[in-house]
């Protein structure tokens, strides 16, 4: 079978939230139906990987044989986030079906390196990059997964 990651903003507002949700449920559905895919890898952060990583729990519980893997850039990842991403968070770990830690602590890079981990290790990368993005870590990893000759799809419709 084919594999998948995820790259997106972590600063979505409300409705973009609600959009990248159901964009990427609908991907998930097709990637899953037409091409195979049933491993999906998603970095865990707040933003787009939230909304993903709400997507495949909905795709999961409507009886969709996928696995939800976490790449997680560094143990302490959620250290400066609010009570109620940290509680999110901690319930989207419990539904993945394997958690990948790949640096103890904290280092300047660590989270390209997730990016590229997860890009070298999948088929397919869906993004959520906006039209106007000039810099950032989902700007590099699409970029990335491009010069990788990945199967790259923006869903974000702005």
């Amino acid at each position: 079978m084919a594999s998948c990651c995820f790259t997106g903003h972590r600063d979505l507002s409300e409705s973009e939230f609600n959009r990248a949700y159901s964009e990427a449920l609908q991907t998930i559905e097709e990637l899953y139906d037409f091409f195979g895919v049933d491993v999906f890898m998603t970095g865990g952060a707040i933003g787009f990987d939230t909304a993903v990583s709400e997507a495949l729990i909905t795709a999961k519980e409507n009886g969709m044989n996928v696995k939800m893997i976490l790449a997680v850039p560094c143990a302490d990842q959620d250290k400066y986030w609010n009570s109620a991403a940290k509680k999110e968070y901690r319930r989207i770990k419990e539904h993945c079906d394997k958690i990948m830690v790949l640096s103890e602590e904290y280092h300047n890079g660590c989270m390209l390196e997730r990016n590229r981990f997860m890009v070298d290790n999948t088929d397919y990368c869906v993004a959520f990059l906006r039209k106007n993005t000039i810099t950032g870590g989902t700007l590099y990893t699409v970029r990335y997964a491009c010069e990788k000759n990945k199967k790259v799809i923006n869903i974000c419709k702005v």
